[in-house]
């Protein structure tokens, strides 16, 4: 039962769904997985939350990657720096300084 309450949740995440619940964890190999698997979904949602807030216009969310191979956040960043980038050269341009 644990392994297949294990690919329900992989399957929900693997389609988007982020408000799945993480069954309570033993101190066994499976525990170890579902612990892993809860710290992803909330590492998810994290950067849900920043997108959400991007994709609404506020630029002054900050993202922390996670670790050097954390390709989605450091994609995620780089947009929120570039989109800043951009914002400020229009906010400029439209005060006049097209520098």
């Amino acid at each position: 039962e644990p392994l297949e309450q294990m690919a329900t949740v992989a399957r929900r995440v693997a389609q988007g769904d982020l408000s799945v619940t993480i069954p309570s964890a033993s101190d066994d190999e499976i525990g170890h997985v579902l612990r892993s698997m809860n710290d992803m979904v909330a590492y998810l949602n994290e950067m849900a939350v920043v997108a959400q807030a991007v994709s609404r216009g506020d630029l002054s969310r900050s993202v922390t990657r996670r670790s050097e191979d954390d390709r989605f956040g450091t994609a995620l960043a780089a947009m929120v720096h570039y989109l800043s980038d951009m914002s400020m050269t229009a906010e400029k341009m439209a005060h006049g300084d097209g520098k």
